[in-house]
C-alpha cells in the first residue's frame, strides 16, 4: 500500500519495479531521490546532473551486484537458489 503523498503507481496492483523511466515520470522526484540517495553513493566521476546521476548510480549498482555473483561458486550458487523452497516447506 502506497504511503506517499503522491504515489506514482499502487504497488499492490501493479508489480513494475522501480526503473529510471518510472522515476522520470515525475520531474519533482529525480531531485528528491538524488537528494536520498548522494550521501550513501560514492561515485568516483562527479555527475553534471541529476539524471547523470541516476544513470551511474545503476551503473554501479549493477557492478557490485555482478562482483558479489561473480565472487560466489557455481555450486553455491545452484544451492542457494533453493532457499525459497526450503523455507517455503518450513513456513507450512
Amino acid at each position: 500500500m502506497p504511503t506517499g503523498a503522491k504515489p506514482l503507481y499502487d504497488s499492490n496492483e501493479d508489480s513494475r519495479p522501480v526503473s529510471l523511466e518510472l522515476i522520470n515520470q515525475d520531474e519533482t522526484l529525480v531531485p528528491r531521490v538524488v537528494a536520498k540517495m548522494k550521501p550513501y553513493i560514492p561515485l568516483l566521476n562527479e555527475p553534471e546532473n541529476d539524471q547523470e546521476f541516476l544513470e551511474q548510480t545503476v551503473e554501479f549498482a549493477k557492478s557490485n551486484l555482478l562482483a558479489l555473483y561473480d565472487s560466489v561458486s557455481p555450486e553455491y550458487r545452484d544451492r542457494a537458489k533453493l532457499w525459497y523452497v526450503g523455507a517455503n516447506k518450513l513456513s507450512q
